[in-house]
């Protein structure tokens, strides 16, 4: 019953902060250029966060009346090595050159996202020659659904 609470715990509080986010959407003034609205997207997107979190609350109440244990937490935890420090180090270097290339250089937001993302994609991926493929097109759907959802749907400029 205790890994119950604790399984559903997360998941309520992340409800309870996006119906409270939600009534504080109220308060955004509306835009005259935008058919929408201005509270659009944060209600789209608490509206996910409420789904996902219902739908974990529901699984994890599932597999307790089904009778189906959960998973314990590992009793012993690796200490961190010198490879995650690095590995975590050239990822925020990865992130800060990204947000100062952004910020002060003439460069296009389209196209720095779309490099940052084919770079860290394939960081992520060890260097594989393999998976470059999935990456590229992952990169540039994900930049082309950015540019759509933001750039078109709603008016916003890219830097």
């Amino acid at each position: 019953m205790k890994q119950l609470y604790k399984d559903c715990l997360m998941p309520a509080l992340l409800i309870a902060g996006s119906l409270f986010l939600w009534l504080e959407t109220n308060s955004i003034p509306p835009p005259n250029f935008e058919p929408l609205g201005a509270a659009f997207f944060p209600r789209f997107i608490l509206s996910v966060i409420i789904f996902f979190s219902a739908l974990l609350i529901v699984r994890n109440l599932w597999k307790a009346v089904r009778g189906i244990p959960m998973p314990q937490q590992a009793e012993k935890v690796e200490p961190t090595t010198a490879t995650g420090y690095l590995r975590m180090g050239i990822t925020l270097a990865l992130l800060l050159a990204y947000v100062l290339l952004v910020s002060y250089t003439d460069i296009p937001f389209l196209i720095l996202t779309l490099c940052y993302m084919l770079v860290f994609g394939w960081y992520l991926s060890s260097w594989r020659f393999r998976a470059l493929p999935i990456i590229v097109l992952l990169a540039v759907a994900t930049t082309g659904i950015v540019y759509a959802l933001f750039g078109v749907f709603l008016g916003v400029f890219f830097p």
